[in-house]
Formats: C-alpha cells, sequence, structure tokens
C-alpha cells in the first residue's frame, strides 16, 4: 500500500517540479469539466427509509437527518396526522412526502430549503401529491433564517437584531424556546424573527465561541442582544492541520489562541503576542532589531539542542509564521503532545503550531479597516557613569595593581567640575550620543470579505513600517543611519461551491519585506574582543567605550555648512584614546561614513484545494486534494563607505590622520541572492458517519515536498504517509489513534523512514446519564495519550551519511629548475551511513472541566517526553591514526518533564462582562546519556544537567587582605595575581590551585522553567479593557558588562570592595585592559533573570449603533494599547528576556534591546 501511494506521490512530485505547463494545463480542463457540471437539485438525492405506525412528527426529525432539509409545522396541526408506515429505498425526498401525506389532512410545500406544513384547502379531506410543490424564488420566511425544527405559534411574535460587543451583525446565532423545539437563527443582517406562545416564554441565544445568554421575553416583541465572547467553549473547532474537532471531543494536549486576542498586542511580529496566553509556551525575544525581533518559542521546553517547533499555515509546512498579519490570522493552535504531534512524524517532537488564516462568510461585502501608530522605547537603558565617577573607578583600579596612575587628582577634579576642555578631557556616553529615547512604527490593514452560499472571499491588504533606536544623522553619503524594517503582506482566500458536493479553495498570500540598516561596523575586526559587527558592533562598542575615552562634538552634526562638516569630520572622528595607549573604532565615524546593507525579500505562497464528498458511494466519505507552491528570493546588498580616522595630540591639541582619506561616494555595491521554490501534494481519504450514540472518523493522508534552494545541490525532499481513527460513544468515551511513516531525502537508504504511532483515551463523565442531575457540570473529562514522533538531527547539514573532499593546499612537484604547484584535495567529512533523526518517546494525562455553562474551566496536563538517538560527539573512539574526529552518531538520552495548569472564569452581569484566565507551567530537562569521556571531575559532569547550564566558578566571598591570598590555592585562571578585592573561588578538585577543573554547575539554565500568565478582561457598555501579565523564574543570564576592555563603567560598580565596604556588591576595581580573573562566569556575575512583566494593556471603546449609523458605518472602535510596559526584576542588565539570541551566549553585549510600545489605534467598518 505504502509503496504504490509512495511512487505516485513521488511521480506528482518530480511530474509537479519538470512539467509545471502539463500540470497547469490538466487543472485548467479539470477546472473547467467542473465548472460545466450541472448541479444535481438538492431534492433529487435518494432516500432510504423505513418507520412503522410513526408519528408524523418523527418521521420529519429523521428525513432532517438523511437530507438535511428544515420542517415548518404547528404542532396542534401535526396532532391531527395519522401514524405512518412507510418503507422507501432510493426514493426522492419529494417521493417520501407524498407517502407520508398521503390521506393526511395536511399538505405541504418546499420553499428555501425548508418543508411548510400546512392544512388542506377548504373542501379538501386528504392529500393529493399535485398540491405539493417546490418554491425556488428568493423569498425568505419572515426576514429568518432557518434551522432545526420550528413551530411557528401563533400568538406572539418576536423580532430583534444580534451584534457583537464592537456592535457588528452576527450570523446564523442560533435563537431557541427554552424547553421548547422551536428554534430559529440570524440572517446575514443579524435579524431574527420567532413564534412564542407564552409572554413569559424565555429565549436562548447562542453562538460559537460566544456566551449563551437567557433572556425572558416579559411582554417584549422586540429584543435586540449584544453576545459577548466566550473564552472557553465546548463547540469550538480545533485544528490540527490535517483534521478538527470540537474542543468537547479532542483528546490531545491542544491550547487554542484567537486572531482577537492576538491583536491586542500592538507588535510587528506575531510571535510577540504569544508571551502569556499559552500555558506551557515559553516565549524569549532576543532582541529588539527592527524586521529582527522574531522571537524563539520554546513548547514545554527543550528535549534536545534542536527546539525549533513545526510551523503549519493552512496545511502547509512554513518557516515562521512571525511575518503574517495578524489582521489574516483566524486562531493559531499549539499542539504539545503526542496525539497531535505524531502526526507530523519525523517533524513533531517539538510541537507544532497550526495557524489558520480567516476564510469568507455568507453575507452582504464587510469593509474593515485599522491603523494603528506606536511610540517606541526600550524597556530599559544601561545605567552608564559619566566620566567622572568611571575616571574615578579606572584610576582606583590603577591603584589596586599598583600601575601609575592616568589621571592626576587635579584631572579627576576636572571630570567632576566638568571644567576641563571636552577634547582632552570628554564626558561622553557613547550609548546616549547614538540611540534615540523613543521612535516610531504603524499598521495599517484594509480587509473585505462577504460572499454568497456559491462562493465566498475573504482579501486582506497590510503594512507596516518600523523605525530603528539610532537617531538619525545627516551623512554626507546620504544614507539613513537608523536601521528601519517595512513589510507589505497581502492574503485573499477564495472558496467556491461547484456542486453540491464539491467544493474548491484558492489561499493565495505573498509578502514583501524590506530590511534596512547602516552597514556600522561590517568592515571592522574589533581587537578588543566585541562580539558582533554590523549595527550590533555599535550597540557593544557603545556600551564599552568609556564615557572620558573618545571627544564627541553634537554642535558639528547635522550641519549643512562645508566647515562646520569639516570638523565634524575630523574632531569627531578620533580614535586614539591617548590614557590608553591604544586606538578603538569611533562609533560614530562608523554609524555616519559606514556605508548602509538592505534585504528585500518577497514570498509569495498558495494552497489550492479541492473537496469532493462521495455520499453515493457511502455516507460520510470524501476525498480532498490539495497543492502548495511557495516561491522566495530574498536579494541583499551593501556599500560601505571610507572612513577617516584620527589621532589626538594630547600636548598640541593637534590632529592627525590615521588611516584612509576621504571619499565622497560609496564603494562598489555587493550582492547576494537567495531563494527557495517549495511544492507540497497531499490527498485525502476521509470518512465520518455516526450510527446512533457509535461516532467514527478516520483519514489517510499521503503527502509530498520538494524544496529547491537556489544555491543547494539538489530539493530537499520528505513524503509519507498519515493515517488517524478516532471513535467516541455518546460523547463520553473516547478513543483515537494515528499512525504516520514518514522520511527525509537527507539520510541513507534504510534509515530516511520513521514509523510514529500515538494513540489517545478520554472519557467524559459528564455525559453520563447519572450525572444530569449535577446540571452545573458541563465537562469532566479525562484523558491520556502515549505516542513517538521525530525530529531531524541538529547539525548535521546535507547529506551527512556520505564522505567529503574538499580543495587543500597546493603541492610543488617537478625538479628544482622546472617545478609547478599541482593542487590537493582532502577529506573534510567523513560520513555516518548510520545516521538518523531523534526520536521521542511522549506521554500525557490531562484533565478537562467546566461548570455553570462555561463559566468557569479548567485544564491540567502532566506530561514527560523521553528523547533518544540524539546526535552527539562519542568520546571512546577516535580516528587519531588518521588525524580526523569521528563523525557523530546518534547515541544521546535526554529526557524532559512538567505540567501545565489553566483556570478561566468568566461572567456577565447586567452591562459588566468580565473573565480572568491565568496559567502556570514547568518544564526541565535534564542529559541522561551524553557519553562523557572517562575521568570526568564529577563538579563537570553534564550527566543529569538541563540543556543550557551555565559552568562557573563559585565564589566563596571577597580576599580581605593580602595574607589571606596567601593561605589560599593560588588562582592560576588568568597570569595575574590575586589583589584585595578579588573573588575567592572555591578549589573543588582540592589541588591547591584554581584552574578550569575547578568550574561547577551554576544558576539556572538560560531558558525559563517556570513560566506564567494572568489574563484579565472586563467590558461595560462600549468599553473593553484587557491586561495580560507574564512572569517566568528559573532562569540566569550573565552580565552585560564587567568593566573590561575599553573601561567602560556602570552604577553597579560603585558598590565594589573597599577596606572600607564591609558589604560590598562588586569585587576590587581593575584597570580594565588588564587580565581580570573576576571575569570568568561565576556565580556571582550571573544573575537571576526571573521577571514579571505587563505584557500588554488595552483600553477600547466601541461607538453605539445610534452615532455609528448617522456615520454610515457598522462599526468604529478607537483604543490605546501597550506592550512591554513595566518589568518587575533584579536583573542588573538592560532586559533579562536578552538572554540568547542565535541559541548562544552574548553576554547581552551586541544587543538592541526589547521595546515597550504605546499605541493608538481606529477600527472602523462598513
Amino acid at each position: 500500500m505504502f509503496k504504490t501511494v509512495s511512487a505516485l506521490l513521488c511521480h506528482m512530485g518530480s511530474f509537479a517540479l519538470s512539467k509545471k505547463p502539463m500540470v497547469m494545463k490538466i487543472m485548467i480542463i479539470l477546472l473547467t469539466t467542473i465548472f460545466l457540471q450541472v448541479a444535481a437539485s438538492p431534492y433529487a438525492q435518494k432516500i432510504n427509509i423505513s418507520m412503522k405506525g410513526a408519528l408524523l412528527e418523527d418521521v420529519f426529525k429523521e428525513l432532517r437527518k438523511k437530507s438535511g432539509i428544515s420542517f415548518l409545522y404547528d404542532s396542534d396541526q401535526l396532532s391531527k396526522a395519522r401514524p405512518v408506515n412507510i418503507s422507501m429505498r432510493g426514493a426522492t425526498l419529494n417521493e417520501v412526502l407524498d407517502a407520508c401525506f398521503k390521506d393526511q389532512p395536511l399538505t405541504y410545500i418546499i420553499e428555501n430549503n425548508t418543508v411548510i406544513v400546512r392544512p388542506l384547502p377548504a373542501g379538501r379531506r386528504s392529500y393529493e401529491p399535485a398540491e405539493a410543490g417546490i418554491v425556488t424564488g428568493e423569498r425568505s420566511l419572515q426576514g429568518a433564517a432557518l434551522s432545526g425544527y420550528m413551530q411557528p405559534m401563533k400568538d406572539v411574535v418576536i423580532t430583534g437584531k444580534v451584534t457583537d460587543a464592537k456592535g457588528e451583525a452576527m450570523n446564523g446565532v442560533s435563537v431557541q424556546i427554552k424547553n421548547g423545539n422551536t428554534a430559529v437563527a440570524t440572517n446575514t443582517s443579524g435579524i431574527y424573527t420567532i413564534r412564542v406562545r407564552d409572554n413569559n416564554a424565555v429565549l436562548i441565544f447562542s453562538s460559537v465561541g460566544f456566551a449563551d445568554q437567557e433572556v425572558a421575553v416579559d411582554g417584549r416583541t422586540q429584543i435586540n442582544i449584544v453576545m459577548q465572547e466566550q473564552q472557553f467553549s465546548l463547540t469550538e473547532v480545533v485544528v490540527n492541520g490535517y483534521t478538527s474537532q470540537k474542543r468537547a471531543d479532542v483528546t490531545a494536549a491542544i491550547t487554542t489562541v484567537s486572531g482577537k486576542e492576538l491583536l491586542k498586542a500592538p507588535v510587528t511580529n506575531v510571535t510577540q503576542a504569544l508571551a502569556g496566553n499559552v500555558p506551557g509556551l515559553v516565549v524569549q525575544q532576543g532582541q529588539g532589531r527592527p524586521g529582527f525581533n522574531t522571537a524563539a518559542l520554546y513548547i514545554r521546553g527543550r528535549v534536545s539542542s534542536n527546539a525549533n517547533a513545526l510551523i503549519i499555515v493552512d496545511g502547509v509546512e512554513r518557516t515562521t509564521f512571525g511575518d503574517i498579519d495578524p489582521n489574516e490570522i483566524e486562531s493559531i493552535n499549539i499542539l504539545k503532545d503526542a496525539a497531535s504531534t505524531a502526526l507530523y512524524g519525523l517533524k513533531g517532537a517539538n510541537g507544532v503550531f497550526v495557524i489558520t488564516t480567516k476564510k469568507g462568510k455568507e453575507g452582504t461585502p464587510k469593509v474593515t479597516f485599522s491603523n494603528n501608530v506606536g511610540i517606541l522605547s526600550p524597556t530599559s537603558r544601561p545605567d552608564i557613569l559619566p566620566a567622572y565617577e568611571s575616571a574615578m573607578l579606572y584610576s582606583e583600579g590603577q591603584d589596586n595593581v599598583g600601575a601609575a596612575r592616568s589621571f592626576t587628582n587635579e584631572e579627576l577634579q576636572l571630570f567632576k567640575d566638568k571644567t576641563g576642555d571636552p577634547l582632552l578631557y570628554p564626558d561622553v556616553i557613547w550609548y546616549e550620543v547614538l540611540t534615540r529615547k523613543r521612535w516610531t512604527q504603524n499598521q495599517q490593514n484594509l480587509t473585505v470579505s462577504g460572499g454568497t452560499r456559491k462562493v465566498k472571499y475573504f482579501t486582506s491588504f497590510g503594512h507596516q513600517f518600523e523605525d530603528g533606536n539610532f537617531k538619525k544623522f545627516e551623512t554626507p553619503l546620504k544614507f539613513a543611519t537608523t536601521p528601519s524594517y517595512k513589510r507589505y503582506n497581502f492574503r485573499a482566500r477564495l472558496s467556491f461551491e461547484l456542486t453540491n458536493t464539491t467544493t474548491f479553495e484558492a489561499n493565495l498570500s505573498g509578502r514583501n519585506e524590506h530590511r534596512y540598516s547602516p552597514a556600522g561596523m561590517s568592515q571592522y575586526n574589533d581587537p578588543a574582543g566585541v562580539v558582533g559587527n554590523g549595527i550590533e558592533g555599535l550597540i557593544g562598542r557603545a556600551l564599552k567605550i568609556a564615557s572620558w575615552g573618545l571627544p564627541y562634538f553634537p554642535e558639528y552634526t547635522n550641519s549643512n555648512d562645508p566647515q562646520v562638516q569639516a570638523l565634524d569630520n575630523t574632531y569627531n572622528h578620533i580614535v586614539n584614546m591617548p590614557l590608553l595607549g591604544v586606538n578603538t573604532a569611533n562609533p560614530y565615524a562608523y554609524l555616519t561614513w559606514g556605508g548602509y546593507a538592505f534585504t528585500d525579500n518577497n514570498v509569495g505562497e498558495s494552497v489550492f484545494t479541492l473537496n469532493q464528498k462521495l455520499d453515493f458511494v457511502t455516507k460520510g466519505l470524501s476525498v480532498k486534494a490539495q497543492f502548495g507552491y511557495d516561491a522566495s528570493f530574498n536579494t541583499g546588498k551593501i556599500q560601505r563607505g571610507s572612513i577617516g580616522y584620527f589621532n589626538l595630540d594630547r600636548t598640541t591639541k593637534q590632529l592627525s590622520p590615521y588611516s584612509t582619506s576621504y571619499n565622497d561616494y560609496l564603494g562598489n555595491p555587493e550582492y547576494t541572492r537567495t531563494g527557495y521554490t517549495k511544492t507540497n501534494v497531499q490527498l485525502f481519504i476521509n470518512y465520518a458517519r455516526s450510527f446512533g450514540e457509535h461516532n467514527i472518523s478516520a483519514n489517510v493522508i499521503g503527502q509530498r515536498e520538494l524544496q529547491a534552494a537556489l544555491d543547494a545541490a539538489g530539493p530537499f525532499a520528505n513524503q509519507g504517509v498519515v493515517s488517524q481513527a478516532t471513535y467516541n460513544y455518546g460523547g463520553r468515551y473516547f478513543l483515537t489513534g494515528s499512525a504516520t511513516y514518514n522520511g527525509s531525502e537527507n539520510y541513507a537508504k534504510g534509515y530516511r523512514y520513521g514509523f510514529f504511532p500515538s494513540l489517545s483515551v478520554g472519557y467524559n463523565l459528564a455525559n453520563e446519564k447519572f450525572m444530569r442531575k449535577y446540571y452545573w457540570i458541563n465537562l469532566l473529562k479525562v484523558r491520556a495519550s502515549i505516542g513517538r514522533v521525530g525530529i531531524p538531527s541538529p547539525g548535521t547539514g546535507r547529506f551527512y551519511y556520505q564522505d567529503r573532499f574538499g580543495a587543500g593546499t597546493s603541492m610543488p612537484f617537478g625538479i628544482p629548475t622546472s617545478k609547478f604547484d599541482a593542487p590537493t584535495y582532502t577529506q573534510t567529512q567523513y560520513g555516518n551511513p548510520y545516521v538518523s533523526f531523534e526520536v521521542s518517546l511522549k506521554r500525557n494525562i490531562g484533565l478537562d472541566l467546566s461548570f455553570f455553562n462555561g463559566k468557569l474551566a479548567v485544564t491540567a496536563d502532566v506530561f514527560d517526553d523521553k528523547r533518544s538517538d540524539i546526535l552527539i560527539s562519542r568520546n571512546n573512539t577516535s580516528f587519531a591514526t588518521y588525524g580526523a574526529t569521528v563523525p557523530n552518531t546518534n547515541y544521546g538520552v535526554n529526557y524532559n518533564r512538567g505540567y501545565e495548569l489553566s483556570v478561566t472564569y468568566q461572567n456577565r452581569e447586567h452591562q459588566v462582562s468580565y473573565s480572568v484566565t491565568a496559567n502556570m507551567s514547568f518544564a526541565r530537562n535534564e542529559r541522561r546519556v551524553i557519553d562523557e569521556a572517562p575521568g570526568t571531575l564529577p563538579n563537570l559532569k553534564q550527566t543529569g544537567a538541563p540543556i543550557g547550564t551555565y559552568y562557573g566558578y563559585h565564589v566563596l566571598g571577597f580576599f580581605q587582605d593580602q595574607a589571606e591570598i596567601d593561605k589560599s590555592p593560588v588562582n592560576n585562571i588568568t597570569s595575574v595575581k590575586s589583589i584585595p578585592g578579588d573573588f575567592k573561588f572555591a578549589d573543588l578538585n582540592g589541588d591547591g590551585q584554581i584552574t578550569s577543573l575547578d568550574r561547577m554547575r551554576i544558576g539556572n539554565p538560560n531558558i525559563p522553567e517556570y513560566n506564567a500568565g494572568l489574563n484579565m478582561q472586563v467590558g461595560y457598555k462600549g468599553f473593553q479593557l484587557s491586561a495580560l501579565v507574564n512572569a517566568v523564574t528559573n532562569v540566569s543570564s550573565d552580565l552585560i558588562f564587567y568593566g573590561g576592555g575599553l573601561n567602560q563603567y556602570y552604577a553597579p560598580m560603585l558598590g565594589r570592595w573597599t577596606k572600607t565596604n564591609v558589604n560590598p556588591t562588586w569585587p576590587a576595581m581593575r584597570p580594565g585592559l588588564d587580565p581580570n580573573p573576576n571575569e570568568n562566569v561565576n556565580d556571582f556575575f550571573l544573575q537571576d533573570a526571573s521577571y514579571i512583566k505587563l505584557r500588554n494593556i488595552q483600553l477600547a471603546y466601541s461607538f453605539p449603533k445610534r452615532i455609528i449609523d448617522r456615520l454610515r458605518l457598522t462599526g468604529l472602535t478607537i483604543l490605546v494599547s501597550g506592550q512591554n510596559l513595566l518589568t518587575w526584576t533584579n536583573f542588573y542588565g538592560v532586559d533579562p528576556e536578552n538572554n540568547i539570541v542565535g541559541g548562544t551566549y552574548n553576554y547581552n553585549m551586541t544587543v538592541i534591546p526589547t521595546t515597550k510600545i504605546i499605541n493608538f489605534g481606529l477600527n472602523l467598518s462598513f
């Protein structure tokens, strides 16, 4: 079976790549044929029915189940009907109805897919078939769409309009009489009409995703309702990428975030909006650079160094979702356990994000427009000391090591009094010189949606611009000096009902991204060891240069006067620090003369889906074909300037050229081009059917994906078969099983494919008959799952199983008088033919509770994950004889465990609605098998330690005097001797010296183990206030500064050790360029990076209907919101969240900090 499907998919994949014109022809012929088909009448479907002595009302119920048609009748009239005896197979609806109404005192007509029952005309005693008919016009019944069974009553007609909190009409809201059979639904204008017999009747209004409302009629004939969103709904549809289920039927661990929730966060990258909203999800924004601020996302922590979750957008794998316009997103489902992720086989072990974009809905065209303008600023700014305090600490450090002072007491006084010549005694905080305190962003979006029963559409156009944190200087070379990011988004999602059983959907999207940045220090090799280049290098330089190091004259900047420009290009380009005897890059010179760089990324994505119901084969059977095609092309450009530098003679105050003279033009542009095309083909066979209380479904999916990169030797490919079956009995007992068999071309034959099964069960006690008396319990479900899921091994590159060769050094051949150099080749990779993917065994036990019609909801999960076959370097074998290392092998084992809890309470009291959702989670991993070298000291062993653990020195205290130093183990970490006030490190191995062998596990990992969120909302009339708080703990981060390198000093250093300071908060000062043993990673400098953040807060006001009607609008909302406005932390650095960039430690040195945002918005619809 699999070989046949695989062969078919392989043929389709290669055919799609090499025969695109033929594919288009076939698609055109297929679509043309479908469009030319004549839609069969809904009343022509064949019906099998057999009932004996049945009430006519019971027959109507059975016909509704079989045909989907609605009935409108008066119960009093039906009470006069005779019992029905009927047995028919393959009959049409009219034939069945004629048989039912034979000899009855009633007749019928069919209008708008509704059977209307009425008495026989006067003078007639029995029904004749000729009396019935079908009304095909567009007339509606009392202006209302009909749903379910309807009993038009004689006494009171109730009408009204149903809207949401924003005043927009709601289509399809169910309106029913409590304890009765009558139900109607609102039309596209939100209007309903219903008949009641009793003026004291109660109407129930319900809709998916909204709280039910019960309203007493109390003699009224018009009742308008405002529906309130519900945070937890049992009828909410949960999508896992391949299939969908009602929330009440799900046995997997899945959390859903609605698109409306995402829009509350005024961010330019959707990933940031998830922080605090999802239990078990750690969101860590590493930096705030425009266009590079995608957050790292960890679902239930990390189990290996490859922690990237799979991303599925509208059924197709994508590399990111942060750059989707949030106005396009309907929901994001986060899949966590094996029951939900095993469907994705060798890619699902780290969890899956399933993003579903919005679709069109039946109704008149709806246009929405939103405009948001935000003011940005860094979450915090480093507390850098001015020149006097910095010079004082530097001088103190020179005294401590017995070095000659760079500053006399008189010069220190000049710094203190600020009376010195600014050329010789500058007081410049370079971070403040280069960066702004605030800047802006703006976002606009326009959507148009609507449709008919046959054709529905949703289109979205989005634009956003985010400025950067660097100041805007006028440059002679005419380029911008601040980074920026601009993006345009487009999406069109069109669905067509070709026939009653055939639908086709086209989902087209595209985006253009422009990332701009000054080139910064991209051409500079930093001798002082500041990590990073480009714009990040400027940040690092600004945080390192002492405030007394280089002069700066702001009065020379941004001038059009040539004489002033000449001063700017000389006195603001000084690079020597004569007090230190070293040169350093001048960050202002690099910013204004270094040139610029940008990348343009153009992405087009498409998904075409064809659905065909096969009820004529067997009821509930359908097939689906899905074809996706993506293309991405990225162009990069950099142009560098020629920068002139100058040295300052402190005696003469004269400047002398240090480097290249200026050019008034940029250098030759350098271009880079990357890109890829990707095709994705999926074929579905679906079956879903109910037999009484037995509900079953099954799906089989064949999938193949090919991705061809412009710079790759061959396409990336993966293919496989996915199967899933579900069963539930009466909504009480649930069983779900899945099996996935898929593989990748990146491994050798025999190791490419894996089998990934899963099984989950559930039991909903609330639906048992004996629980009916506990009417306030809506859901009490226990669930459990177990399964096997894979993930590609990181660090293998392409074809790790192959040997590779590369050019080596040339070798001379021939005789001395006639020799030549011949090229040689050397083996650069020893392949491992047995390499394969990592495998996770995931287990999960969960509990779902809902009480008081959804007012209170609780979800709890306990989980563990054993990751095996992790690719690691072995220590017990070697190719030393051959001068090479053994290739990594699938040998390592890690283990992860934790729990999650989410509690929601929501209610409405008169005109006040409110909800509170609290969630918290814990995840801790440990490395169980890593094949450590024999003889590894216990304090250095990594077995049992979490991923991302810090290893450093344990600080016992501070040396108080030389006598204590002499009695202690010798510090051999660096070549310098210890001084009073230095750290006193523990000699863990007892060898009488401090070396790298004395390091140990310190602090917590660099990813939080505890994560919590608190989401609060309250509404009153047109006002809506919401706030989201996020907290993390059990996480550590190293400091942003040590006071070394180029001698910048920070406020915490004022608490340094001195002979008179008995409670120091910092070691004794040392001159910055000296080797400093205190700067090695240790548990004193390793900071607790726990924090509590006010992630977002929003106040919105939706104008009442009387105002928007005057403006000829359907909705108008104004809002003000904030992101990251407050942070509570004991962390010394700029932002504890700036912990990791690209998965490596960066000590927060070269990071553009994250931002806080104050946003003003306007939303309108018409």
